[in-house]
């Protein structure tokens, strides 16, 4: 059986996620599951410098990694392959750490691979969703107090995409003065509680300032002990006990990559070309967007990958008009959006989760992606959100998106 995954994640970098994946991999392998650890942080990766720890790669044949051992940990990092940064673009990324998984040789008997991901929300995220639904128990967050609004926008994203949330996490939440025992709150006041009850997720702690942990990532052993690694218990004990099947996580997965008919696609621009040129201002549109007149825009709507086209169409303004051009002679702006991304920022809603989109929410959760030639990318983004999100809100368009619900 395929181990199950478990993703730590922050919503910036320093809030010492990767000290959490070390500590909680660690627990779970004291516990007796063999457990895999995986630095998916693939430019910066730094859990063998924080183990004190320097290994190089070794292959089965052409197509199979063998895993570091340490501890009783198997671990992967590119700091087995590179000892320097890497540059790569986020898809780039995220087939990597779809090989790391994939092509690494783990222990027949591994039952947990815990992935000590990027900060932020990036790619990596959303192909463990989509490649692994059937594997995929959850991700535990982690944040500081000083931040706590950053790892607002991580668990958003978890919400909108339907994403399980195994536990929330404090770092650096108090210095407790090992004299007098009184604790000073240096990044502010403790928001564990207050996050967690906004997006209904568990609390699993906090972790305090450790003044000596500088000495002991330099003996390679980082680790939280007595009261200091309470929260690592509860997550060790929260990935043991979940289960994939149970999140429902697969069915929903089922659901979103179905696509959706060409030639709807096809009906619903004309009906928004049709209501653009009669019923908005499309010269006030481009000039409060300062889109350039004459510029032609590619709008390609696109399988989940935003590689296979399904459908192609080219714009451009012309005396006041959203005029269609037949065989441009060139592109100024193109614009890439999955199908079913599409569909739900014009409904307004993703119809998977329930949770409001529009075309903001698909270009920043990297279901749309703009360029232009010549730096004019603002122009391009202001100017489709407008035309799209004015046209969608006329009533003339009111039975064509009420269609376009019930097809979805």
């Amino acid at each position: 059986m395929s181990p199950k995954i478990a993703a730590v994640l922050s919503g910036k970098g320093g809030t010492g996620k990767t000290l959490f994946s070390i500590n909680l991999a660690k627990k779970l392998v004291d516990r007796g599951v063999v457990t895999g650890l995986i630095d998916g942080d693939i430019d910066n990766p730094n859990v063998l410098a924080m183990l004190r720890i320097d290994m190089e790669l070794r292959m089965i044949g052409s197509m199979r990694f063998v895993p570091g051992e340490h501890l009783g940990l198997q671990l992967f990092s590119m700091a087995m392959i590179t000892k320097g940064p890497v540059v790569m673009s986020g898809q780039e990324y995220a087939h990597v750490l779809k090989d790391i998984i994939n092509h690494t040789a783990w222990r027949d008997d591994t039952e947990v691979l815990i992935i000590d991901m990027p900060a932020g929300q990036a790619d990596e995220l959303l192909l463990l969703a989509n490649e692994y639904p059937d594997r995929l128990v959850g991700s535990f967050v982690v944040m500081q107090p000083a931040h706590a609004d950053v790892a607002e926008k991580v668990l958003e994203f978890h919400k909108d995409e339907g994403l399980p949330v195994l536990g929330l996490v404090e770092n650096f939440a108090f210095y407790r003065c090992p004299k007098c025992g009184d604790e000073e709150f240096i990044f502010g006041e403790s928001k564990l509680q207050s996050v967690a009850e906004k997006f209904g997720v568990e609390p699993l702690g906090s972790i305090p300032i450790i003044p000596d942990m500088r000495r002991r990532i330099e003996e390679g052993r980082p680790f939280l002990v007595g009261d200091e690694a309470a929260a690592i218990e509860l997550a060790a004990e929260r990935v043991i006990n979940s289960d994939p099947r149970k999140t429902g996580l697969f069915e929903k997965m089922k659901e979103k990559v179905k696509g959706v008919a060409r030639d709807l696609i096809l009906d619903v621009m004309a009906k928004v070309v049709e209501t653009a040129n009669r019923d908005l201002d499309i010269s006030q549109l481009r000039e409060s967007t300062g889109l350039p007149g004459g510029r032609i825009l590619q709008l390609n709507i696109c399988d989940r990958s935003l590689n296979k086209v399904k459908v192609q169409e080219h714009f451009k303004v012309q005396e006041g008009k959203l005029v269609v051009v037949r065989n441009p002679p060139r592109v100024d702006d193109r614009v890439d959006i999955w199908d079913k991304a599409f569909v739900w920022a014009l409904i307004g809603r993703r119809t998977d989760t329930g949770a409001p989109f529009d075309f903001e929410k698909a270009w920043t959760s990297g279901k749309m992606r703009i360029f232009s030639t010549d730096t004019g990318t603002p122009r391009a983004v202001t100017f489709f959100k407008a035309v799209y999100e004015q046209a969608r809100n006329h009533p003339s368009m009111e039975k064509v998106l009420k269609a376009l619900e019930r097809v979805v």
